[in-house]
Formats: C-alpha cells, structure tokens, sequence
C-alpha cells in the first residue's frame, strides 16, 4: 500500500472519530447533563398532576355581621339642649325651623337622575287600610316607607297579631320601616327617650334579623326639638322630615298631591281610608307624568 493510502485512511479515522465525539456531547442528555447546574425544578406532567389531582380553590369567606348593639350614649350631653318644640307641616315650615341646621335632618330627596317621588307612611291605630296599601304597592311593583311608634303592638293587641303582621309585610316586601316618635319627649329623660328608640329597634329586630337596624328617626309634627333631633343622632338615625302632609282629613287631597308633584318630594301620610282611595289614581297621575317612586334609602 502506498504510503499516500496510508496517510488518507489515519486522516478519514480521525473525521470520524472526531464526528462521533460531538455526537456523543450534543445529545439531548448529555446537553441536560452539561446544563445541570442552572436546571430549572422539574414540575409534575399534566398526567401526573391530574391523576393526583389539583385542589380546588379556597373560596374566600364573607364577611358576618354579628348582632345589632345598642349605640353608647352620652346623656349628660343631651340633658342641657332645648326640649321646646316647634312645629313644622311642611316644607315651607322646614325652611324656618332653625333647629334643624347642621344636622342630619331632611325634608326632600331630590337627585339629578330623573323625578323621584317619595311615599312615607305613618302607622299608628290600625284601620283596616293598612293591608290593602301594601297589596296596592305589591300590585304596582312600588316601594314606600312607614314610620310605626314604640306602642303599636300595644295599640292593636286588641287585634291579636295584625300589628306584627303588618311589619313583617312591611319588611319582607322591601319597603323601609323607620322609627315613629309620637311620644311627649320633653316630659322624658334623654336615657328614657332611648329606651323607647331601642324598644322599636327589638321589635324590628325579631323580624329582620339580629343583625338588621332602622335608619330614620321621624318626629311628631308637634314635637321636634333640638334635643330631640340630638338623641335621634346620638342613636344613630338620620331624622327624616317631609315635604307635605297628606291627612285623611285633606280636601281634595288627590288634585292637593298632583299639584305638589316636585322632583324630591317627600308625602308624609296616614293610612286613612279616604287616603286609600285617592292612591291608585294618583299614582297613575304621577307615573304618567315621568315620576317615579322610591323609598327614602334609595
């Protein structure tokens, strides 16, 4: 063999060789092997995650809301304000009263989105009307908001449960129950005066719920004082005033509510059955002219 053969076949050994050698350090394990020290944690596969299976999310718990407290009042304070009353029936009245100045206290509930009207009722001796408001409400898909004094379970006990039927309608059917201060408040102490709040708030409790309390204090037409005003607040009620009185007692009382129609209006009405009876029609009237209704929280 020529020597020339010989030297072509060494330099043919040492390709491949050398071919064989980068093979072997390129490969895929061998290139981990070389890799290792910057190797990513090595996560379960799909199929092994799945066959161990994924818990769920923890859904995140809501929050509770225990019971209603009592709100801690300081009486020495509202012991030295004015217990005199003033007398307010509407509005026009409202305007004048200086007593209620920087205070919670409102007649109207006027806002920029439409013509909103608001219906409150004032419960008091049951006159067989009451239902046939809540069905006419029902029936209209309408919401409204009653005031009911600390004695009406006791005035109507003579009815058996109808007072606290009543209520439970009231506050099962989405209207609002507020408190009714018909009591003589300037012959009372300010700790007596919130005993009598409280007591409402217990009876409003044992239907809604222990974790349910009354947002608006309205006072007697005859009876709204500056202390009055304060121990309502210090309760922690806004003091929910109105705009016109609308009495079982008021002529022509439908062209009277027409009339008054106004973006914010607030009626303060009895539940009498000649009032009643004017209702339907003017909540046709009023409906047809763009108002709507709402209650007081709205």
């Amino acid at each position: 063999m020529r020597k020339s053969h010989l030297i072509a076949l060494f330099i043919l050994f040492i390709a491949v060789t050398v071919l064989i050698v980068s093979q072997a350090f390129t490969g895929p394990e061998s290139q981990e092997i070389l890799n290792e020290p910057s190797k990513a944690p090595v996560t379960a596969s799909p199929t092994l995650a799945a066959s161990q299976g994924t818990p769920s999310p923890t859904a995140t718990p809501e929050p509770t809301q225990g019971p209603v407290v009592r709100p801690a009042v300081d009486y020495t304070k509202l012991s030295s304000l004015s217990a005199t009353y003033h007398q307010a029936w509407s509005s026009f009245d409202m305007e004048s009263l200086t007593v209620i100045k920087d205070t919670t206290c409102f007649y109207s509930k006027a806002d920029d989105t439409g013509l909103d009207i608001y219906l409150t009722f004032n419960l008091g001796y049951i006159q067989g009307t009451e239902v046939k408001i809540l069905d006419l409400l029902k029936g209209s898909s309408l919401k409204a908001t009653f005031f009911m004094p600390d004695n009406f379970i006791e005035l109507n006990k003579n009815l058996g449960d109808e007072a606290e039927n009543i209520l439970k309608r009231i506050v099962n059917e989405g209207h609002v129950l507020g408190v009714r201060g018909n009591f003589a408040t300037a012959t009372i102490t300010p700790e007596q005066f919130c005993d009598k709040l409280w007591t409402m708030e217990e009876t409003y409790q044992g239907i809604a719920g222990a974790t349910k309390r009354m947002e608006f204090f309205r006072p007697d037409p005859m009876k709204i004082s500056a202390r009055d005003i304060a121990i309502a607040e210090a309760m922690g009620y806004k003091v929910a005033l109105w705009s016109r009185t609308i009495g079982g007692e008021t002529k022509n009382a439908l062209s009277v509510m027409v009339e008054s129609l106004a973006d914010g209006i607030i009626y303060s009405m009895d539940t009498s059955e000649a009032l009643f009876n004017v209702l339907d029609d003017f909540i046709t009237q009023a409906t047809g002219k763009g108002y709507s209704f709402k209650t007081l929280e709205q």
